[in-house]
């Protein structure tokens, strides 16, 4: 899937998804012509991102969670 197709899905901005890439919260395959090339459990992490945001989940414990470090559990009891 292409950028645009994964912010009619996830109802983010494609500059919020780059943000999101470039913060390391997600991963994504670069096909030959260089696009970036989006998977069904690309999407399914952006939703689950946008959720926690949502609540008021800090950038910076969203990186703890996506490292293993803290458990999604303690994320939203946090909250």
């Amino acid at each position: 899937m292409r950028i645009q197709e994964i912010g009619r899905e996830t109802g983010l901005t494609q500059k919020s998804i780059r943000f999101y890439e470039a913060k390391g919260l997600i991963e994504v395959a670069r096909a030959e012509n260089s696009y970036r090339e989006y998977s069904r459990e690309t999407v399914d992490q952006l939703c689950l991102i946008r959720l926690l945001r949502g609540v008021g989940v800090r950038i910076a414990d969203l990186q703890l969670w996506h490292d293993g470090v803290v458990p999604l559990w303690e994320l939203l009891e946090k909250r």
